[in-house]
């Protein structure tokens, strides 16, 4: 299920400030590209996954208090803000229409999506990084998928930054299941 519903969004410029993103969104209003449906339904995806990334992450982190996660909450908000940007760039209907945690779209699979990861995450601290990395593993494939799939500039470099980010998320948790399980085996 977790793979099915993960789809993201990209962009192909160098981004190096932590303000990238708010950068990104003042690149101008509209696009003269015309998007392919499979990168319509990518970035439509691709903002509701960074939501529920941010909402999981929001809800194991009030319940097992994992400082590291307070940057990665903060580095979602930011994807969700750059997804956001592109849909507005691009003229598309916001699927995020509440922003409260763990509200979704009626008609997405993300409400059954949250309520499983954050069922999952509740249950140990081992479960929550777990589940955090098995977010961020599918964020990257998704990403990586996406931009096999469009040669729009905004795209690419958001999409670049997107997947950069996750791979830092990756090993952030990687780091905090060798502090909790020493002994997991597991690969990046």
């Amino acid at each position: 299920l977790l793979s099915s519903v993960f789809i993201f969004f990209a962009c192909n410029d160098k981004i190096t400030s932590p303000t990238s993103f708010e950068n990104l969104s003042k690149q101008g209003s509209k696009s003269s590209y015309e998007l392919t449906q499979d990168e319509i339904d990518g970035l439509i995806l691709g903002r509701q996954q960074e939501k529920l990334a941010r909402d999981v992450y929001t809800v194991l982190n009030q319940t097992w208090n994992m400082d590291f996660l307070d940057k990665i909450i903060l580095s979602e908000q930011k994807h969700m803000d750059a997804a956001e940007s592109q849909i507005i760039k691009f003229e598309l209907t916001d699927p995020i229409t509440n922003d409260a945690v763990g509200v979704f779209p009626e008609d997405s699979e993300f409400d059954d999506l949250f309520i499983e990861l954050t069922t999952r995450g509740l249950t140990s601290i081992l479960e929550a990084v777990n589940v955090g990395k098995e977010i961020e593993e599918e964020t990257i494939a998704f990403l990586r998928e996406q931009l096999s799939l469009t040669t729009a500039k905004s795209l690419v470099r958001v999409y670049t930054h997107l997947e950069t980010a996750s791979e830092k998320h990756l090993k952030s948790f990687v780091k905090q299941i060798i502090k909790v399980a020493p002994t997991e085996e597991f690969a990046l």
